[in-house]
């Protein structure tokens, strides 16, 4: 072992060496008066909200080379079943994910500036007292979802005229 070093100041440097520059930051709608706002981050404050330090993990994010968007699942932590309540009262069905992904200088000076995803949640995939697994979809991405026709009418089309 070293002597003569300052451990405190050792841990400081440690916890701010980060390989990912941005942080990663989840609002969980479980129904629409419900909202819980989640980081793998320590306990920070940004855009005016809390968020709170939770074991949380977005996986399978990504598109194919179709074009199609994956569906990708979020890990969260289920300490003594906190969500088990709502995902057995059917609440989650009726809920979303918003990921912001924030710089973490960003974050630090308090700007408001993110990339932002958003998704619906489509199912429960996995559900013990330790951990929930959902799985998302985006909003695009629903049965019976129809479009509206696209009208071609002056003057966004000059060439088409009307008899």
């Amino acid at each position: 072992m070293q002597r003569g070093v300052d451990l405190e100041a050792h841990q400081r440097t440690a916890k701010e060496l980060t390989p990912e520059p941005y942080v990663e930051l989840f609002e969980v709608r479980i129904n629409p008066s419900s909202v819980l706002r989640f980081t793998n981050h320590p306990n920070v404050r940004w855009n005016d909200c809390d968020w709170e330090n939770w074991a949380i993990e977005l996986a399978g994010y990504g598109v194919k080379t179709t074009g199609e968007s994956n569906r990708p699942q979020l890990r969260m932590a289920n300490l003594n079943g906190a969500f088990s309540f709502a995902a057995n009262s059917g609440w989650v069905y009726q809920g979303s994910v918003i990921r912001y992904r924030v710089l973490l200088q960003d974050l630090h000076d308090g700007r408001v500036s993110y990339l932002r995803n958003l998704w619906d949640i489509s199912k429960i995939a996995s559900l013990s007292k330790d951990a929930i697994i959902l799985e998302l979809r985006a909003p695009m991405d629903r049965q019976d979802y129809t479009l509206p026709c696209r009208q071609f009418f002056p003057p966004e089309f000059p060439y088409v005229t009307l008899r």
